[in-house]
């Protein structure tokens, strides 16, 4: 299979190989392999970021409207990315709250946070996250790599990021909060330049999102001094 983009109009067109079409022709369906297609999603990332610097300005501030994919059903609400974004309620007691609130912070850039702190030292707090969150470790098959804290103040925020390739699954755990604390974003694998959907979810205290590492997110500028968030990467298993 192989893409041609006309780099005057910006259209596309797909060649097929002779088997490929052979399969088609005889399946009604072309089958791709889980290896293949793991490289292709990674290879189309760059694709599509080709066919963008091509398109004429009209064509680049197109909406395009998701396709819904309905989840499966989890404890736990589902969103219905390719890659999901699943929530669950886990209690933050007043204990815990005050061992996490213990901690001395850095100012890093765009929040306060421990994320370059010795490992020695997040160790405790590993431990701890670890208990809270076993079973849902259990669940998707995967062990607490290592995990941080992050405060933020008036205008602070987390711009644009992913945490893996699609090797980890990652947290946010809302430990303290406002209703002035900002939400947290997610959007499509493959944004900004593939825009098929976003989720804006709301901090709640106890409420843990938990996600595919691949998934780009952010946070933008926050509106009180309260909103505490554990995060972690997780390593599949």
């Amino acid at each position: 299979m192989e893409f041609k983009q006309n780099k005057f109009d910006g259209s596309c067109k797909i060649y097929f190989s002779k088997d490929e079409i052979d399969s088609i022709n005889k399946n009604k369906y072309l089958f791709l392999t889980d290896i293949f297609l793991r490289h292709f999603g990674n290879n189309l990332v760059k694709i599509v970021s080709d066919w963008n610097s091509v398109f004429r300005k009209e064509v680049k501030d197109l909406d395009t409207k998701s396709f819904k994919v309905e989840p499966k059903v989890f404890d736990g609400q589902t969103h219905s990315f390719t890659n999901y974004v699943r929530e669950y309620d886990v209690l933050v007691d007043e204990d815990f709250k005050k061992f996490v609130n213990d901690f001395e912070l850095e100012r890093h850039r765009q929040n306060n946070n421990n994320f370059d702190a010795d490992e020695k030292i997040l160790k405790e707090l590993k431990e701890r996250v670890d208990k809270k969150i076993h079973k849902i470790l259990i669940e998707h098959n995967c062990k607490l790599e290592r995990c941080w804290i992050q405060k933020y103040s008036p205008n602070d925020y987390h711009g644009l990021h992913v945490h893996g390739n699609g090797n980890n699954y990652s947290f946010v755990w809302m430990i303290d909060c406002t209703e002035e604390s900002s939400n947290t974003i997610f959007h499509n694998p493959g944004y900004p330049y593939i825009v098929l959907e976003t989720l804006e979810v709301k901090p709640e205290v106890n409420k843990l999102l938990f996600f595919d590492g691949s998934i780009p997110h952010e946070v933008p500028p926050n509106k009180d001094s309260t909103r505490l968030i554990i995060s972690g990467n997780c390593t599949k298993l």
